[in-house]
């Protein structure tokens, strides 16, 4: 058996759910190895960050912030975690 067919034989056990979650991670993974062979400019990579501002911007993504110093310094607030002491 190659690796392949052992992934399968395993993941065929799995219910739905885990196999829906093991093909995300799959695509995660084809994701990021898509990423990884592109190789860039710098030029390429600040058009992209670029876009990627615009895109936002248009979206509206922000737009219930109402004042952005406040939520920055919110969100830079240390907070309890269940588990952990500070």
């Amino acid at each position: 058996m190659n690796t392949a067919e052992i992934i399968f034989h395993h993941l065929e056990q799995f219910p739905e759910a885990v196999q829906s979650e093991v093909l995300d991670f799959v695509l995660f993974l084809q994701q990021k190895a898509d990423l990884n062979s592109a190789h860039f400019t710098v030029n390429e990579r600040r058009a992209k960050l670029r876009e990627a501002m615009i895109s936002l911007q248009q979206l509206n993504v922000f737009s219930e912030i109402e004042n952005p110093e406040n939520w920055q310094r919110d969100i830079r607030t240390e907070r309890h975690l269940p588990g952990r002491e500070l």
